[in-house]
């Protein structure tokens, strides 16, 4: 059985990543209606999300830095988190490549 002292611990994380995700998707929900409306007819769908992406990166970190000091997130899980977000980086970047190699291929 978990003791009560990991129950707050686990509690806590899950309010964390529950208040991440929710100001992200906030975000992303008002930042997606606005590029669709007003940037892409002026410049093009992929030139609104190249637009969009450093954005809402602003957002990710600005949140992730709020929330890890409104719940006082202990060191060990930002390394954890630091991996996750390297690994991210890489598939991202992977599918970006891959996306524009059979763009001229195809």
């Amino acid at each position: 059985m978990q003791s009560v002292a990991q129950r707050r611990h686990l509690l806590k994380i899950l309010k964390a990543g529950g208040t991440y995700f929710v100001l992200l998707f906030g975000a992303g929900f008002i930042l997606g209606p606005l590029r669709i409306l007003f940037v892409v007819p002026r410049v093009g769908e992929r030139i609104a999300e190249l637009i969009e992406a450093p954005v809402m990166l602003i957002v990710m970190i600005v949140a992730a830095k709020w929330v890890l000091r409104k719940f006082r997130i202990p060191p060990q899980l930002l390394f954890d988190a630091w991996h996750v977000r390297i690994t991210a980086s890489i598939n991202w970047t992977r599918t970006v490549v891959r996306g524009s190699e059979r763009r001229r291929v195809g």
